[in-house]
């Protein structure tokens, strides 16, 4: 048999689309000018690991009076109208949440409670019709902070109690230890182990999709900070995490993931208080990701992720006017580099016979991804008696390239035949994005409000050949334009102290 190829520059979009979407939650959380906002994902620009509400310090803050509190977000990455139909993706999370402190001697506890639960969904449609993944699930546990605050010394662990068998809701058992002397330098470790096991339903098609996901993932992190005169604060990081499977395979009838990889997160940073208005901040991230998994069915493996190898580096630098003491307004720019690659090889055993495997009838999949993004952001702030808000624009200017190729081997797993290459027809990618928070403290009650929404964009498209004559069209079906824009974020928050 001849080998034969087909190359296609901007389809099949859903494919491409798909893969960027299962990640599109924690992006449209990167690329938000607020920052601390979108889930803590990403650290202010002017803010510090030492923060109390930053990483694992956040989940036994020190509070003065007993409280209780309810959160919900909505986010809304990806929609069918912002796809032209390809993919939507729907993340929602609702948190209860006690706290209170506790003793009055040189040792202070502050245990806390929570109960959580997340609900996702991802839909897709492509050529071969209509398909879609969901899940949800509910976890609860508890937390304790200790501080010693003469000597500085503080230390936070927690663990969940209990965890239904569904879509994770996304907490782990974990400890942190921090020394924060009051001598211009502190020092802080921490490390959190996440077992999460997940149950997916969904169809591809007209037929249905189960799915396990049972991760292990453990993260050891650092980080030192020291003030050098009172002018001058620096600032380092580093942290390495592993992912693993957390359970053995199954011979049950739905589709079970085995994953593996480590990788790690580098990062340096300077202050600078040029006066007492005038801040001035640069820092310097470097991430690393290498990870491969297999793929069962019933207990037997058809597909092997060999290979997914993630950089990301990222320069950021800022300035921030304080003109009073509830006032800021601030400006920053940063740019980041994504290079990641992949390789994934799909046995067609499922529905062929072994005897037909054995002579070729398998799949190789390799994508490439590389990125550019440059960010500016604009925010103020500002709060007068009980009302406190933050209002901000982010402009983005995006370059993406990728690159997704798909081949069976002739026989006995080398040669290539019906090759198939799909590349992504953006070229540049202008977006504009606002963020409002606003709070507002009645006695002891808190009331708060946060939204952050892409508000235009504008695609440059490179210049194609055209489509192969014998191709296909992409999307055979009209793309639906209806419902919501997408790039939505939003949290509503309600807090009682007593």
């Amino acid at each position: 048999m001849a080998p034969s190829s087909r190359i296609r520059r901007g389809g099949p979009r859903a494919a491409l689309t798909s893969v960027a979407g299962q990640t599109s939650s924690a992006l449209l959380y990167l690329l938000q000018p607020g920052e601390t906002f979108g889930g803590g994902v990403v650290p202010d620009l002017f803010g510090s690991a030492f923060d109390p509400d930053a990483g694992i310090w956040s989940r036994a803050p020190r509070v003065e009076r007993r409280q209780l509190s309810l959160r919900r977000d909505h986010a809304e990455p990806l929609t069918l109208r912002l796809t032209d139909g390809d993919v939507s993706i729907l993340d929602r999370r609702t948190r209860a949440a006690w706290r209170s402190p506790a003793g009055r001697g040189p040792v202070r506890l502050y245990p806390s409670g929570y109960l959580e639960r997340n609900d996702q969904s991802l839909r897709t449609i492509g050529r071969d019709g209509d398909s879609g993944l969901g899940g949800s699930g509910e976890v609860a546990g508890l937390d304790l902070g200790v501080h010693h605050p003469r000597s500085g010394l503080e230390f936070v662990a927690g663990a969940p109690l209990w965890r239904s068998r569904g879509f994770d809701a996304g907490r782990s058992s974990g400890w942190g230890l921090r020394l924060d002397p009051r001598g211009g330098w502190r020092v802080q470790v921490s490390h959190a182990s996440h077992a999460s096991g997940q149950a997916i339903t969904g169809r591809a098609g007209d037929d249905p999709l189960d799915m396990a996901l049972d991760l292990k993932t453990h993260v050891l992190a650092l980080a030192a900070e020291a003030d050098l005169g009172g002018r001058i604060v620096l600032r380092g990081g580093w942290r390495t995490f592993g992912i693993s499977a957390r359970n053995t395979v199954t011979d049950a009838p739905i589709y079970d993931t085995k994953p593996d990889g480590d990788g790690g997160t580098r990062s340096v940073g300077l202050r600078f208080a040029a006066t007492d208005r005038h801040d001035l901040v640069y820092r310097y991230g470097r991430a690393d990701l290498g990870a491969g998994a297999d793929i069962f069915q019933g207990g037997e493996r058809f597909g092997h992720l060999s290979r997914l190898d993630v950089e990301i580096e990222t320069h950021a630098a800022g300035w921030r006017w304080r003109p009073g003491p509830r006032r800021a307004l601030q400006v920053d720019y940063s740019r980041s580099h994504v290079e990641a690659a992949s390789r994934l090889r799909v046995e067609s055993w499922p529905f062929t016979s072994l005897v037909v495997d054995f002579l070729g009838q398998s799949r190789i999949f390799r994508g490439e991804l590389d990125l550019v993004i440059r960010r500016l952001g604009l925010s103020g702030s500002f709060a007068s008696g009980r009302v406190d808000a933050r209002a901000g624009l982010a402009y983005f200017d995006i370059e993406p390239e990728a690159r997704l190729a798909s081949w069976r081997p002739v026989i006995f797993g080398v040669g290539v035949d019906d090759l198939e290459i799909s590349e992504l027809d953006v070229e540049n990618l202008g977006l504009l994005s606002v963020m409002l928070d606003m709070g507002v403290d009645l006695d002891r009650v808190r009331l708060e409000v946060q939204a952050q929404q892409f508000v235009w964009a504008d695609a440059d498209k490179r210049e194609t050949g055209g489509a192969d004559p014998g191709d296909p069209p992409d999307d055979p079906t009209p793309a639906p334009r209806g419902g919501w824009f997408g790039g939505t974020w939003l949290r509503a928050a309600f807090r009682i102290e007593y």
